[in-house]
């Protein structure tokens, strides 16, 4: 195993093609802030389920403020 990772790091073609496994550094940035509770929702339909009580899909939604569903 040594003399892989002795060969690759005087192999300059190895050294080029080698994965870059850092992430990026960027700033951080706030995401922006809801005004207030149920003033923006998500709406989201969960279809084709087997039939239940005579019905087949399911109703979800989200406060994009307090994240309640």
């Amino acid at each position: 195993m040594e003399d892989v990772a002795i060969y690759n790091a005087g192999c300059s073609c190895c050294q080029y093609g080698k994965a870059d496994r850092h992430s990026k550094e960027t700033k951080l940035v706030l995401m922006p802030t809801r005004g207030r509770p149920w003033k923006e929702i998500a709406i989201d339909f969960m279809g084709k389920l087997p039939i239940s009580d005579s019905y087949n899909a399911i109703l979800v939604m989200t406060d994009h403020f307090t994240k309640i569903q």
